[in-house]
């Protein structure tokens, strides 16, 4: 399975958005994402603040708890 496409809008909810990504994932489910941080004087786009988003999210309890639920282990 792949997952992992949305837009770059800053006011998307990137829990209901990974949530989804892992509705029904394959026995080698890739989800796409490009998290970072957002350096100082960086030009905040969309694209880039969706870096930052998806960095906080992978780093959250929302997500740790997210894959224990869906029962999905990640891997190298």
């Amino acid at each position: 399975g792949f997952a992992g496409f949305s837009s770059f809008d800053a006011h998307r909810d990137a829990h209901a958005d990974f949530a989804r990504y892992l509705l029904a994932p394959g026995p080698a489910h890739l989800v796409m994402c490009h998290p970072g941080h957002v350096e100082p004087g960086e030009r905040l786009d969309g694209v880039v603040q969706a870096r930052a988003r998806e960095l906080a999210y992978l780093q959250s309890e929302a997500f740790s708890r997210l894959l224990r639920e869906r029962d999905v282990r990640l891997v190298k």
